[in-house]
């Protein structure tokens, strides 16, 4: 059960890091379509994943352990990228 939320809530950083990445993106450098499809995917990501996270059943999530916590490294790596980018 734990698993669901680590998924989801994995999927909902990644996609806040990239949205966070683009409107800084758009706002250092102004706006182009690159940079408008990181902010509406990251955005999409969110929206999804914390849709899924409250409308599906934990008990039916089927995704091998391994699996989970790549996507959360993964969330990890892109959050430390994006705040290393900040910081810099």
């Amino acid at each position: 059960m734990q698993l669901f939320y680590l998924y989801h809530g994995s999927l909902a950083i990644s996609g806040a890091a990239i949205g966070v990445d683009g409107l800084l993106s758009a706002s250092a450098d102004g706006a182009s379509v690159p940079v408008a499809l990181m902010v509406l995917g990251g955005g999409g990501l969110v929206v999804v994943s914390t849709y899924k996270a409250f409308t599906s059943e934990p008990a039916d999530f089927e995704l091998p352990a391994r699996n989970v916590f790549a996507v959360a490294l993964g969330a990890l790596l892109i959050l430390l990228g994006v705040a290393i980018q900040i910081l810099a």
